[in-house]
């Protein structure tokens, strides 16, 4: 019998505070440790390492910060990993009016200073598109080391369980965006935000993996997916609406890409 994953860190009294969500627990395998240099802030973020279709630790799904602790805590993380891109999955509001997340990134041309005093973030360049926003970033620290990346703010999905019609052609952003930072050598892992880090996050990574498993070997193996996605990060996909829209989207490239025959799926209804 299988002992289950160990979630000591979680259960730390002195992280407590760090975790948005007290029912998202997370795993000691897998979570991202952060190296304690010089803030004296510990090792610990929400967020865990997930593997990619091709790379092992090929993604980081994240919660989003929600104090001024946990954005060092966030910043120190980006500062050590260096992300290929940071993608943002939330807007900054739902329709309700109520705060998804605080905007812990600087705005064009701005610098903001976390980890007591020891990061600096400074956005370098700023490009908007339709449904986007997208910060060039430029990361210092007091150890003279400077890292670039690139933030990606997706603004449509607003409502936690409605995935916005508009995610096959977000993800094709991401793919070129993706594309760009390869030419540019940055090569570290794709860094998923989202207020939860795990139902948004998880469900664009069941998508990109899933499509990409598509496009390389011709069959989809989505259950297989998710299940995998689960032992590594706790609770994606647990909405019913996230995981049905998902597989209706996986059927539709399917259809599209001839995978998948249509006259076949129909007469099985």
């Amino acid at each position: 019998m299988r002992s289950p994953p160990k979630i000591d860190a979680f259960l730390r009294i002195c992280n407590a505070s760090k975790n948005r969500f007290p029912n998202i627990l997370l795993y000691d395998r897998t979570r991202v440790k952060i190296k304690d240099n010089f803030t004296g802030m510990g090792d610990y973020y929400h967020a865990s390492y997930v593997d990619s279709y091709e790379t092992k630790k090929g993604y980081i799904l994240a919660q989003a910060p929600f104090d001024d602790v946990t954005q060092s805590d966030f910043w120190r993380m980006v500062y050590q990993i260096v992300p290929q891109l940071v993608i943002l999955l939330t807007a900054t509001s739902g329709s309700d009016g109520r705060a998804k997340t605080l905007k812990f990134w600087p705005m064009e041309k701005e610098e903001r200073i976390f980890a007591a005093n020891k990061i600096k973030v400074k956005s370098t360049h700023m490009e908007q598109e339709r449904d986007l926003d997208l910060y060039e970033l430029l990361i210092t620290g007091t150890d003279g080391e400077a890292a670039v990346t690139t933030l990606i703010h997706y603004k449509k999905w607003i409502e936690d369980r409605e995935i916005p019609d508009n995610l096959l052609e977000f993800r094709a952003t991401v793919k070129i965006w993706k594309a760009r930072a390869e030419k540019k050598n940055r090569l570290g892992p794709l860094l998923l935000v989202c207020p939860t880090g795990v139902h948004r996050a998880g469900t664009f990574v069941a998508l990109d993996i899933v499509l990409d498993r598509m496009n390389k070997e011709k069959r989809v193996g989505y259950s297989k997916t998710v299940a995998v996605l689960r032992k590594q990060r706790y609770g994606c996909l647990t909405f019913f609406e996230h995981y049905s829209q998902i597989a209706d989207l996986i059927m539709r490239q399917a259809i599209s890409s001839g995978i998948a025959n249509p006259m076949a799926i129909s007469s099985r209804k």
